[in-house]
């Protein structure tokens, strides 16, 4: 959102919703029906069929049976015309029909939007925005992996947006709002307490088990230069999520084994944001920090316990669930800090070698702890987290040390992602720098600028454009 003051005052106003629209009433109810007094504590035991995970901003179903009870909150909440957002792929797979016949059998007309891409940008949003309010829906439900999530997320803020300015065309503003007003969206809703209530309702369907955007209440979506805006809001957060393991059994081995691996470093990362900073920066409280430093180290045990499992037989349905958990653990423990080095690195990878961000947070892990752990001025409160972490991974996996010391983290960490290399995890980026030196150093020095622009920054020791240099070098070694 954007102030009315940068804005054409002639052609657009804010309006004040008088009356409440049909999808802020359905996320009303939803708000009213859905919410338990106990708030859902980590743990790494569930039950295969069904488990209610309560939060205090969402309702999470996970088990083979999840399905069931998601459509009946959103049939208890009076939506009667949700959108399925999802793309092409996931579209002609027989888990539409599934989630499209449950609602059907609870009176819902779905209409669809299949157009998404993995790495949504204007074009999906505006068309999700539009495929909305053409069908008349009155609520949205991304299904698929973080792109149709995202743009789920991303197309509801457009709708809102539309809905609160008149003069707003959404083909025409939409590019605008994307690169400049989104990044201020809460910050206007929170001037403009009604505007709330024309965000409508958002849910979610993963069927991956990575982005853990099903559990968050941001979206990264792309402007038209291609780059990445985050955003987000509480109300942009999934009201609902079900986590059905069997829509994730046909994951491929290499989109398996990468998603994994973001999952677990969303935790990891997570875990090693220094505790000063989230109490000076963000006003967290210790409580807060404790129960997100929770989720990141059960989250890391089911990572480690699940996916090499859901590797070696894609049917596991324990496996593939506790994936979907720890993806879940993952966007909760984030909540603490904005990630680190190692994500800010990889956004940089990515950006120049449109390497799968899974894969390139998989290649960038190893050097950026490594990096910071040969630092002399590396804090013990770090010191101490990294060894933690260690012993986290180590004890999931059933492995112990025979070395005369306990191992450092990237140590603990190169072994686990070693496991992986079947199915396209590599460590370091040897093979994508250029053989020619001049030309990997130009590449380096690049990638060093990118991932010290990242807004992912809350590293336990600080990383300058100097410090990633350092860390593209070594990823350039191995």
């Amino acid at each position: 959102f954007k102030t009315t003051a940068e804005r054409d005052s002639d052609t657009q106003t804010h309006t004040p919703p008088h009356n409440m629209l049909p999808w802020a009433k359905i996320r009303a109810a939803a708000v009213a029906s859905g919410r338990a007094s106990l708030v859902h504590k980590a743990t790494t035991s569930f039950n295969l069929e069904m488990n209610t995970l309560a939060f205090d901003d969402q309702t999470v179903y996970a088990g083979t049976e999840a399905l069931e009870s998601f459509v009946e909150s959103l049939h208890q909440a009076s939506a009667k015309r949700p959108l399925l957002v999802t793309d092409e792929g996931v579209a002609k797979l027989s888990l539409i029909e599934d989630i499209k016949q449950s609602m059907a059998a609870k009176g819902m007309e779905p209409a669809i939007f299949d157009k998404c891409v993995p790495n949504p940008g204007v074009s999906d949003v505006v068309g999700i925005a539009e495929a909305f309010l053409k069908h008349e829906c009155d609520s949205a439900v991304g299904v698929g992996g973080g792109g149709p999530l995202d743009a789920a997320k991303g197309g509801m803020a457009l709708v809102a947006e539309h809905e609160a300015l008149q003069g707003f065309e959404i083909a025409r503003d939409a590019p605008d709002f994307i690169k400049n007003k989104c990044r201020q969206f809460s910050k206007h809703v929170e001037e403009n307490p009604g505007l709330v209530d024309l965000i409508p309702l958002v849910a979610a369907i993963p069927t991956t088990a990575g982005t853990g955007s099903d559990g968050g209440k941001s979206a990264v979506i792309s402007d038209e230069s291609g780059t990445k805006v985050v955003f987000g809001h509480p109300k942009l957060m999934p009201a609902y999520a079900a986590l059905v393991p069997q829509f994730t059994t046909g994951l491929p081995a290499r989109l398996t084994s990468a998603t994994g691996v973001d999952a677990m470093f969303h935790s990891l990362e997570a875990y090693l944001v220094p505790t000063d900073i989230m109490i000076e920066r963000d006003g967290m409280t210790m409580e807060e920090i404790n129960r997100c430093d929770d989720f990141a180290t059960k989250g890391i045990q089911l990572v480690v316990r699940h996916l090499r499992k859901a590797l070696d037989d894609p049917s596991d349905l324990e496996a593939r669930l506790g994936m979907q958990i720890a993806a879940l653990y993952g966007a909760k423990a984030f909540r603490k800090g904005d990630l680190g080095g190692v994500h800010a690195s990889a956004h940089a990878l990515g950006a120049m070698f449109h390497t799968h961000h899974g894969e390139a947070i998989g290649r960038m892990a190893v050097p950026v702890l490594a990096h910071s752990e040969a630092q002399p001025h590396y804090p013990e409160d770090a010191q101490k987290r990294s060894a933690a972490l260690a012993d986290v991974i180590l004890d999931a996996s059933e492995s112990k040390s025979s070395a005369s010391e306990p191992k450092k983290l990237s140590g603990v960490v190169e072994d686990f992602l070693g496991q992986f290399k079947a199915s396209g995890v590599a460590v370091g980026a040897a093979d994508l720098l250029s053989s020619d030196s001049a030309e990997a150093e130009s590449q380096i020095r690049e990638l060093a600028r990118l991932a010290a622009a990242d807004g992912c920054q809350t590293n336990p020791v600080a990383l300058s454009e100097e410090d990633y240099l350092g860390v593209f070098q070594r990823a350039r070694g191995m």
